[in-house]
């Protein structure tokens, strides 16, 4: 249960509200790899080096993204435990790796 606990403690992480004009789904690339996330959590098995850059796209219905970085190139942490807080809706899921866009194919 202690794990629990340190996870609800989490600062809520920083999210950026953007407009579906600023990324290109139009253009993404299917995401071929595993991709698990929950509020607090991501994996995959996909390699993720440490200069890569990681970021995380929500778009909802009516066009709203809101974006999370989940790793900058400078950050040396991979696994971090994060805490995103959106507003309730049905999202599609978009991971970006050093600003190659890509469709999870998933929704949240």
């Amino acid at each position: 249960m202690e794990q629990f606990n340190i996870i609800d403690t989490v600062e809520k992480s920083d999210l950026d509200v953007l407009s579906i004009k600023v990324i290109d789904v139009d253009s993404s690339m299917e995401w071929i790899n595993t991709f698990e996330f929950t509020k607090h959590t991501f994996s995959t098995n996909y390699k993720i080096n440490e200069n890569d850059e990681v970021k995380f796209y929500f778009l909802n219905r009516r066009g709203k993204v809101y974006s999370f970085v989940y790793k900058n190139k400078d950050d040396k942490n991979i696994n971090k435990v994060f805490n995103i807080d959106i507003p309730s809706d049905r999202y599609r899921v978009f991971v970006s790796i050093n600003d190659e866009l890509y469709d999870t194919k998933k929704s949240i």
